[in-house]
Order: structure tokens, then sequence, then C-alpha cells
């Protein structure tokens, strides 16, 4: 089983990974703009994701929590076990959401 934050991580690195091979053909293209007579009149494509917002659709199957936890506390730690084919067979009402919005602007 995987924690909800290594889930939310997976989706930054995999961000993070498809921003270096977007940039990385956008150098490749430079070389290919600079010397066609008519491209290099343009500017080079480059990709820019701003905002992400990333909607995850889950059903509890099952949540221990101690009696004298701290909910919030213990938020971060909640094991999650990824079964697609469970959750195409549950009806829309049994499943809750969570929509999480990233703001991918540089630092």
């Amino acid at each position: 089983m995987a924690k909800l934050k290594q889930i939310i991580g997976a989706f930054l690195t995999d961000i993070s990974r498809a921003r270096v091979i977007s940039d990385t053909y956008s150098r490749e293209l430079k070389a290919s703009y600079k010397e066609d007579p008519f491209l290099k009149l343009l500017s080079v494509p480059r990709t820019d994701l701003k905002e992400v917002t990333i909607e995850l659709k889950f059903s509890i199957k099952q949540l221990d929590i101690p009696e004298n936890s701290a909910v919030e506390k213990d938020i971060e730690d909640i094991d999650v076990e990824v079964v697609t084919d469970e959750l195409a067979s549950l009806s829309e009402a049994t499943l809750s959401s969570i929509s999480i919005k990233l703001d991918l602007t540089s630092v």
C-alpha cells in the first residue's frame, strides 16, 4: 500500500519530469529553427503549466483511527490501496473525491 502523500508526490514528480522532457525538446527545436530561413523568424514553442488540478475519486473501504488520535496529525499517514477495477463497479453515490490544485509557478 502507498501513502496518500506518496501518490501526490508521484504526480508532482511526473509533472517535473515532463517539464524536463519538454524543455529538452524545445532546446533541440531551437537549433532546427536557427537553420531554417522561415522558422528562424518564429519563436520556439515552449509549454508552460502554471496550474494543474487533479481530481482523485475514491471510496473508503476501511479506516482505522485510534481512539486518542488527532486526525489532523495522522491524515498524512493514511494508507491508500489503488484498485481501479473495484472503483469502476461502484456507483457515483458511493464515491468521494478530492480536488487538488497545484500551483506550478517557478521559484
